[in-house]
């Protein structure tokens, strides 16, 4: 029972990072749209490379804990 209670808090806490980047991507689209962001590309496109990158990035720190977890796996 006190697994599944730890398992929740994690649950809740993920959500509320999750609501928190998403507030935060929604206040930069309005930036986007008054050309006040990044200018890399151009227009939409600096807006819609933040998921690119973030794709990159989380795909770059799974390669990185990929060993620990295969590890954690083999016991």
């Amino acid at each position: 029972m006190k697994f599944a209670s730890v398992l929740m808090g994690a649950w809740f806490f993920a959500t509320g990072i999750s609501e928190l980047l998403a507030g935060q991507l929604a206040a930069f689209t309005d930036k986007v749209a008054r050309g006040e962001a990044f200018h890399l590309f151009g227009g939409q496109a600096d807006f819609f490379f933040i998921f690119v990158v973030s794709s990159v990035a989380a795909a770059l720190a799974l390669l990185a804990v990929r060993p620990w977890l295969k590890r954690l796996m083999a016991t």
